[in-house]
């Protein structure tokens, strides 16, 4: 049986994306993955990224890019995956004067295998960053997106199944994460 593929966000150069209308606001974003499961989502306002540093115009999407930790989306994207991820995370508006758009916040589950990954850790023990992932494969038959406790602030991992369901938006493409194919690894490193 193959296993169930995991993604992860990355976001387009040449689509809006959005970003805290205030300071306030982008630390609330970095904050969110510290938060208790379960806790109520801040409110966090945000503006659009309508033009790149060198004024360019960027194009539209019903995917925009926010964070990696989470999904941002228009209203209208928003009706049509919510029956697919619906059970795996919570939605909260994000009010903004651009338009109406919502953040998408998976669920932390118990999914990431330690000891198959390749981690960078601190001092301390706690995992700074994967350069490869492994995933316990039980679980993930069952969730379209997820994120997991030992990287806090790190990224969203969604399922194939959620993949193709956005596909058709730009904003936000994604990369495969798992399994990893020989050879491959994130970041660069082996």
């Amino acid at each position: 049986m193959e296993p169930h593929r995991v993604y992860e966000p990355v976001g387009s150069e040449v689509h809006e994306w959005l970003q805290g209308a205030t300071a306030e606001d982008r630390r609330a974003l970095v904050d969110l993955g510290r938060q208790a499961p379960g806790g109520p989502l801040p409110r966090i306002r945000v503006q659009v990224v309508k033009a790149d540093e060198r004024r360019r115009r960027l194009r539209q999407s019903g995917l925009l890019w926010l964070s990696s930790a989470v999904l941002a989306m228009t209203a209208e994207v928003r009706r049509q995956v919510e029956p697919l991820v619906g059970a795996d995370g919570e939605f909260a508006e994000l009010p903004s004067d651009d338009g109406e758009f919502w953040m998408f916040v998976p669920h932390v589950r118990e999914l990431l295998d330690e000891e198959r990954s390749c981690v960078v850790r601190f001092d301390s023990g706690r995992i700074m960053y994967a350069t490869r992932y492994a995933f316990s494969g039980a679980g993930l038959a069952e969730v379209t997106a997820f994120r997991v406790p030992q990287l806090a602030t790190g990224p969203a991992f969604c399922s194939g199944r959620l993949v193709e369901a956005l596909a058709a938006e730009r904003g936000v493409t994604f990369a495969e994460v798992w399994p990893v194919k020989a050879g491959r690894s994130l970041k660069g490193l082996p």
